[in-house]
């Protein structure tokens, strides 16, 4: 999907898209680097959007590994099945999670990789997605997903980061990305 694209999207949906342009290489480099997608059971990708993760996981990925995208924009789903040939794309929310895999058959799931805008999400919202991240990470899993400088110095980021910290037990930051604005993941076990 081009940047137009992308852009339109976020103007039609800025509640659920959360950015202007589509993340960069360097952010989708460092989200795989920390993934360990070697070790994957089953990935799940929370808000693939025009898939900036989602060739990168795809080129990982040992084919015998379930992969499911979840994404809530009609269009975006879309773009990801005919421009990637991605096949599990589940047109829904995140806080579906738990009723999503069992949709597509998926048990286990120990890496969720998330480019969900979580700082324009309610409090509710984020509780409720991350309730159903960590119940449905297995043990040993990985959960990963980004936020933008400065934006998480903000109270919003802030609480973010606390609410990640009392959903799993282990939270870690990586450095910061060229990105636009700025970006750093949030590995969480």
């Amino acid at each position: 999907m081009n940047s137009n694209a992308f852009l339109l999207q976020a103007i039609k949906h800025p509640f659920s898209v959360g950015a202007v342009t589509p993340s960069s290489q360097n952010l989708s480099n460092l989200v795989i680097e920390h993934a360990d997608l070697h070790l994957a059971s089953a990935v799940v990708e929370l808000g693939p959007g025009s898939g900036s993760f989602t060739h990168k996981i795809l080129e990982q990925l040992d084919e015998s590994v379930p992969y499911l995208g979840i994404e809530q924009n009609e269009s975006f789903a879309g773009k990801l099945v005919e421009q990637l040939r991605v096949e599990q794309i589940a047109l829904g929310s995140a806080e579906d999670l738990t009723e999503l895999l069992a949709q597509h058959g998926i048990v286990e799931c120990n890496r969720i990789i998330s480019g969900l805008p979580w700082v324009v999400f309610s409090a509710e919202r984020q509780d409720k997605i991350l309730s159903e991240v960590a119940s449905n990470l297995a043990v040993g899993g990985k959960f990963l997903t980004y936020a933008y400088f400065p934006f998480n110095m903000f109270s919003r980021g802030r609480a973010f980061q606390d609410k990640l910290k009392q959903h799993f037990s282990q939270v870690e930051k990586t450095a910061m990305v060229l990105n636009f604005p700025p970006a750093f993941v949030y590995i969480c076990s």
